[in-house]
């Protein structure tokens, strides 16, 4: 899977906490067999900035990524 990680909050997200996300979509990709040619993007931002850009819909970053990886293999499927 081709994984990219954008960080857009304010103060920097940690490796630690990077390579955490990148572990967890990793492991969504697998689960959901996804093909090695896979693209995902995460963009990761502030919670003002998330609200603004969800319009307060209230969704968990697992289910957002979950979401994403969904929408990326159906595009894929078309």
């Amino acid at each position: 899977m081709d994984l990219e990680l954008y960080d857009q909050t304010t103060t920097g997200a940690q490796p630690e906490q990077l390579q955490l996300i990148r572990d967890l979509i990793d492991l969504a990709g697998q689960t959901l067999k996804l093909r090695d040619d896979t693209e995902v993007s995460v963009t990761l931002m502030n919670n003002d900035a998330i609200q603004k850009s969800m319009n307060s819909i209230g969704v968990s970053i697992v289910q957002l990524m979950l979401l994403v990886l969904r929408c990326t293999t159906m595009t894929r499927m078309i």
